[in-house]
């Protein structure tokens, strides 16, 4: 049985490790997905590449030969990102799902700092702004925990921490416009790129 590019099926010695059917069988999609080749013969309205003019000139046709390799390597590429995610999954499961119940004493810290609740108890803010502190202390903590998973999640944590410090340094610091100014440009670009990174 020959395939559409003209490659014999019965001497491929990719046959039976890629567990291939043969183009005729499979109506050209040879192993998970539409083969480059089949499809440009369907669309130019032929069964196979010896009937088009452009045949023995073809790009395509000339690299089919290492097709059955490409496929494998994407194969393995894809057996390897399952093994990983499969090895990931628990300690994702568990940092995330932390993660995710910071929320509840991050927006009760937004609701203490705002003024209108500071101004009826003076006391609040502070509680807001330290509880807020505590928020991002915990997690740039729960990011560095996923730094097995991906490398970014070590270096969003990094910045997660740093801001949690430089906001406690703003509190702190005396209100001097200029410095304040460009500490605060500081906390939101560091901010932004820990965020983007992570």
């Amino acid at each position: 049985m020959e395939s559409i590019c003209g490659k014999s099926c019965e001497s491929c010695a990719w046959k039976n490790q890629l567990g291939c059917t043969g183009c005729q069988t499979d109506m050209g999609r040879p192993f998970s997905g539409p083969c480059g080749i089949a499809a440009c013969c369907r669309e130019k309205g032929h069964e196979r590449c010896e009937t088009c003019t452009y045949g023995s000139f073809c790009s395509r046709r000339a690299l089919r030969d290492d097709i059955p390799r490409q496929e494998l390597q994407r194969r393995d590429g894809e057996e390897a990102k399952q093994r990983l995610l499969a090895e990931t999954a628990p300690l994702m499961a568990k940092w995330v799902w932390l993660m995710f119940w910071l929320v509840v004493p991050a927006e009760l810290a937004s609701l203490l700092s705002l003024d209108v609740v500071a101004r009826v108890f003076p006391a609040a803010g502070t509680v807001g702004t330290a509880l807020e502190v505590l928020c991002g202390l915990a997690y740039g903590l729960f990011l560095w925990k996923l730094a097995p998973v991906l490398r970014e999640y070590r270096t969003a944590a990094l910045c997660q921490l740093a801001l949690s410090l430089m906001n406690l340094v703003l509190l702190a610091m005396p209100e001097e416009f200029g410095l304040v100014l460009l500490l605060a440009i500081l906390v939101f670009t560091l901010g932004f790129y820990g965020n983007y990174v992570e």
